[in-house]
């Protein structure tokens, strides 16, 4: 699956890299870290995905993020697109200001 093209500022980790406006998808959520490292796996991802730590309700929460894209539309397209098995956590849009904010980064 391809993402769609978009100016991406160098340096940092590719979610550090990504632009606070633009928008990812979020394909699933766990409390364990090693559980989203191997469905990332089992999905084939090998760039365009970061796997981010936040909190809820004191306890720590990991999220599997795929995906950059410049607008909401592009990324329900591509959700749409996407095989069966990429669907089973009901995957769902989300903007990198918000992961930067959960994850505690600052949105640049």
């Amino acid at each position: 699956m391809r993402t769609a093209a978009a100016a991406i500022p160098a340096g940092g980790t590719w979610l550090e890299r990504q632009r606070p406006a633009h928008y990812t998808i979020q394909l699933g959520a766990d409390e364990d870290r090693t559980v989203l490292q191997q469905r990332a796996r089992a999905l084939g991802l090998d760039k365009d995905y970061a796997i981010f730590r936040s909190e809820r309700n004191g306890r720590a929460l990991y999220a599997l993020i795929y995906g950059a894209f410049t607008t909401p539309t592009q990324a329900g397209s591509a959700i749409d697109d996407m095989p069966d098995d990429w669907k089973r956590d009901n995957p769902w849009i989300r903007d990198f200001r918000g992961i930067r904010r959960a994850a505690g980064q600052s949105s640049r």
